[in-house]
């Protein structure tokens, strides 16, 4: 039933079961953090990521998402419903699927 934000402000956060941050408002992934789905199954609404998220195997679906980081998708996929950007040189990286169902 958890809705709020959760922010990543330092260190490593691994996934340890689906759908484990329930229906995050909001996943902030500050610099210097790492969030790892850990091949896991995540549905967040936003994205804002300053850091390095990792997928290994897994599906991370957002809404929003906006990467000043690094998107590391491994083998697995990053689905967004409402589009995203991208500032970071090289900052979309494995061989997982970008799989963008609306937005720009």
């Amino acid at each position: 039933s958890y809705t709020g934000t959760t922010t990543i402000r330092g260190g490593d956060v691994l996934l340890g079961g689906n759908s484990a941050l329930g229906n995050t408002s909001l996943l902030a992934v500050n610099g210097g953090s790492r969030f790892n789905l850990n091949g896991y199954t995540q549905s967040v609404q936003s994205i804002s990521n300053n850091g390095t998220v990792l997928l290994g195997s897994g599906l991370l679906t957002s809404g929003a998402f906006t990467n000043a980081g690094v998107m590391d998708l491994g083998t697995g996929t990053l689905a967004l419903t409402a589009g995203g950007s991208s500032s970071s040189t090289g900052g979309l990286t494995g061989d997982g699927l970008l799989n963008v169902q609306g937005g720009t």
